[in-house]
């Protein structure tokens, strides 16, 4: 794997779903891990929390290094973060470039492109997913390179109750044909380019962006292991998933 072309420098195999219907990789391939945030709901900075011997965003740096068809790799972290940023990627030996995010994820993403540089296609990934797979990752490529946008999801077993303020229950919500969307979600280079440009409002998902271009995406199924940390007891089940060599 390539690093990004810029001035500075700075756990498992599962299955891919449907990759033997999918054409081969023939796209310059690009990925953005985003671990900006300030972890506001978790109380402290997420991703720089241990599991196992590494940092949870370390997990994601490397499932992205191995899938040989990545050729450029951009964390953003925040602004305070970068330097420890570029120790991480070093003490990994993956060649990744090392950019502080914005405000917003928004922005952070804006941030990530520009520093990318040359790719046709661009996975952006949330560095709060740890569990990520090489093969769900590969199987994200391969559908946008023949449909333009996807992302991975899994759909809703539970029921769902739409409720107001006061926790009163106002609906019952129809769950067939929902799905939980997750990242990475990948899409042709000058389509989340032209999407980023044009966006003139406050999103937490990149394909809401595509999806306002009018732009379709196709979901890819994904997988359950691959769940974002939010509350403490989500760093409690991944390390015991590390820890058990999930």
């Amino acid at each position: 794997m390539r690093g990004p072309r810029t001035q500075d420098s700075g756990p498992s195999g599962r299955g891919s779903p449907h990759s033997s219907e999918l054409s081969p990789q023939s796209l310059t391939r690009g990925a953005i891990v985003v671990a900006a945030g300030r972890g506001t709901r978790m109380g402290e900075d997420k991703v720089w929390l241990p599991l196992g011997d590494l940092p949870v965003v370390a997990y994601s740096l490397k499932a992205f290094a191995a899938v040989p068809s990545v050729q450029r790799l951009v964390l953003v972290v925040s602004r305070e973060r970068v330097e420890r940023g570029r120790e991480l990627a070093a003490h990994l030996g993956i060649p990744a470039f090392v950019c502080a995010g914005g405000e917003r994820r928004q922005d952070s993403v804006r941030n990530g492109l520009d520093a990318l540089g040359e790719a046709e296609l661009v996975a952006i990934h949330d560095g709060a997913r740890p569990l990520v797979s090489p093969a769900l990752i590969e199987a994200c490529y391969r559908v946008a390179e023949r449909d333009g946008a996807a992302v991975p999801a899994v759909a809703v077993r539970d029921t769902v109750k739409r409720a107001s303020g006061e926790l009163w229950v106002t609906e019952t919500v129809e769950r067939a044909g929902l799905w939980a969307v997750q990242t990475p979600q990948v899409f042709k280079a000058e389509v989340i380019r032209r999407a980023y440009d044009r966006l003139d409002r406050e999103v937490t998902d990149d394909s809401a962006v595509v999806e306002l271009l009018g732009e379709r995406v196709r979901i890819v199924p994904g997988d359950p292991w691959n769940f974002k940390l939010t509350v403490p007891e989500d760093v409690v089940v991944a390390r015991a998933l590390v820890e058990g060599g999930a």
